[in-house]
């Protein structure tokens, strides 16, 4: 029928069989499709509340419940689901079904905090095993600040940490939201009083949690997820510029009448932080081939980065004091100490001689929270007043110049140009 042909009563008619078409092939078709999940029980046969239909996009097949007793509207949703499903994907038909429904089913499919930490340990061969178990560490800590996991006292003996440790462990990664680890920082920040300190330990765990999310990881790990630091704003570090809190040539001679025949490990010790710069790690594993006295250097073959396996050089008496230890000792390592299990990584051979040297000090006026790195600070301070902020990152074996100048301020001696002798000299400092 063309239309001069067609009036106003035949393209009513046309127009409502057009709807029924369109009503049959869309909500009349999924009332033929719902259904309502059955199972049997002690012989007999239980039928669920509400309806679901089973749908398959995307190499994904799902039973999906519509949350509806009514047949109608069953139907109803089912279509749009289907809708959306093939337009926007599973996580978008979901949430326009219900968001409490969608959240539940990727807190399902998303892993846990455990699963990521397992994946990670098993394919992380780039990132040196101490930093991935601070990556670790961090990461339980924030995911028991946003779940709201309690660290009780009781988490520190072995059966509460394996209690603490496994409740958190079961948590969904889905749980960290943007805003939920956002909340989390403020919260801790909030509780120990917006203090400088507070801040800084609070953004450093966030950063170290951030380790588990780096693109270098994701692409390793057996499942897809997204990091939740994308949209997170993470302080940089500012930590306060070291000051001198003791008179490092008083304490020397100190610790020579006190520590030298007393404690020779105490004072080998000393020698190598205030002398050498060293870190404690550092000490604890430096073995006596890598002290050459004749030289005056010792030699650093691994540490907390790639750029500290270096020389580092020492003064003459020093060097002299490290040779006559030298003539006592018994074995491999310049500290004597205890065989540390492997994987136990925050135990040190000469725990012993720190903590006696740590107690020392503190007598000594060294009221630093870590008297020992504090030895390697005041040696930094040394080398940078003597030759600059460049002789210092060099001597302390930093990465990048930066980390020096966030700790130390520049040289004590200025160099100042002549305008009118034409040239540059050397000022003490004001």
């Amino acid at each position: 029928m063309d239309e001069l042909q067609r009036t106003p009563q035949v393209a009513k008619q046309m127009a409502k069989h057009g709807a029924g078409a369109a009503l049959t092939t869309g909500i009349r078709r999924f009332e033929k499709r719902v259904f309502k999940p059955w199972w049997t029980r002690d012989g007999k046969r239980l039928e669920a509340e509400n309806y679901s239909i089973r749908l398959a996009h995307g190499g994904r097949r799902e039973t999906v419940g519509l949350l509806t007793p009514d047949i109608r509207e069953a139907a109803r949703r089912a279509a749009r689901f289907h809708l959306v499903l093939k337009t926007q994907g599973w996580d978008a038909a979901h949430g326009d079904l219900s968001p409490e429904q969608a959240r539940t089913i990727a807190n399902k499919a998303s892993p846990t905090v455990g699963g990521l930490i397992e994946a990670a340990q098993a394919v992380a061969v780039h990132i040196r095993p101490v930093t991935l178990r601070q990556y670790a560490s961090s990461l339980r800590w924030l995911a028991a600040e946003i779940g709201g996991i309690d660290a009780n006292p009781a988490r520190f003996g072995q059966a509460g940490a394996a209690a603490w440790r496994q409740a958190v462990d079961a948590l969904s990664l889905a749980a960290l939201t943007p805003r939920a680890i956002e909340t989390a920082i403020a919260g801790y920040v909030k509780r120990r009083g917006a203090t400088p300190e507070s801040r800084r330990t609070a953004q450093a765990y966030a950063r170290q949690a951030r380790g588990l999310f780096s693109r270098s990881l994701l692409r390793l790990l057996p499942f897809e997820i997204v990091s939740p630091f994308a949209a997170v704003r993470i302080e940089a570090p500012r930590p306060p510029k070291y000051m001198a809190r003791f008179d490092s040539t008083t304490l020397a001679m100190s610790a020579r009448r006190d520590l030298r025949d007393a404690d020779p490990e105490c004072w080998k010790a000393f020698l190598l932080l205030l002398g050498a710069g060293l870190r404690k790690g550092e000490v604890d594993l430096l073995t006596w081939s890598n002290v050459d006295t004749s030289r005056g250097v010792v030699r650093v073959t691994s540490g907390k980065t790639v750029d500290s396996a270096a020389e580092v050089p020492i003064a003459n008496e020093t060097a002299g004091e490290l040779e006559r230890a030298r003539a006592a000792a018994a074995g491999l390592f310049v500290l004597e100490g205890h065989p540390v299990a492997e994987g136990n990584l925050r135990v040190y051979r000469a725990e012993d001689t720190f903590e006696r040297l740590a107690t020392w000090l503190r007598s000594h006026g060294v009221t630093d929270r870590k008297p020992l790195h504090a030895l390697r600070k005041e040696a930094g301070s040394l080398v940078n007043a003597a030759g600059g902020i460049h002789a210092a990152s060099r001597f302390l074996r930093h990465g990048d110049i930066g980390v020096t100048a966030q700790h130390y301020a520049d040289a004590r001696t200025r160099v100042v140009v002549g305008v009118f002798d034409g040239g540059a000299k050397a000022e003490g400092g004001r």
